[in-house]
């Protein structure tokens, strides 16, 4: 709420790194702590990280993926930005600790938790918009009560267009059976899968 129609227009989604200027702050003061092996470690892993996340963009990242195999099977390299924050988060806390010895009274001290704790309450309050949905049709307790099926859900995706995709209202309603469906969401898609949709395309044809 308090950043949001300045930020949204630099970044998205996973590319979203701001961790807020209190944050940032309060890592920038974990700086003169004086644990310095602590901030040795949450440099470098900040520096490790920031480098990830860029992807085939960086340094690091090409170079694991031509010699290191399990970085083939990573689908979002920006999704190190969750190293990053923690990072942050740990130099930050470094740097309450600066701050909290400037006071010897236990009093100050807790004015100053609770000015920061409500400094990063505003920084982070957000309006999350959430959408309504039907319960699970009664067809489902049918199901329930059912053998060695395998559902498929309609409509299907076109394999064209997989996103936004229906499949994840299907998944949701499955818990209420749990039986093997047909149907699948996830960000990455096996071919065998998006070969299921094509023959599908013109169901209920001989070929689907």
């Amino acid at each position: 709420v308090l950043y949001g129609s300045v930020t949204s227009r630099v970044g998205k989604a996973e590319r979203f790194l701001f961790p807020g200027v209190l944050a940032a702050a309060l890592a920038v003061t974990g700086l003169f702590s004086r644990r310095r092996r602590a901030i040795a470690l949450w440099v470098v892993t900040l520096w490790i990280a920031t480098e990830l996340s860029l992807g085939i963009n960086g340094l690091i990242y090409p170079v694991l993926y031509n010699n290191v195999e399990v970085f083939h099977g990573l689908r979002a390299p920006a999704r190190a930005g969750i190293l990053i924050l923690l990072s942050v988060a740990a130099l930050a806390a470094l740097g309450v600790e600066v701050i909290l010895g400037k006071f010897r009274a236990r009093t100050q001290q807790l004015v100053v938790i609770g000015a920061i704790v409500s400094g990063m309450g505003v920084e982070y309050f957000s309006r999350v918009q959430l959408v309504p949905l039907e319960p699970p049709p009664a067809i489902y307790k049918i199901l329930e009560d059912e053998q060695h099926v395998v559902i498929l859900e309609l409509p299907v995706a076109r394999p064209e267009a997989l996103a936004p995709m229906p499949e994840a209202l299907y998944m949701y309603y499955s818990t209420t059976h749990w039986k093997s469906l047909l149907n699948g969401y996830s960000g990455f898609y096996p071919k065998n899968y998006v070969l299921t949709l094509e023959t599908l395309r013109n169901f209920p044809d001989e070929a689907s």
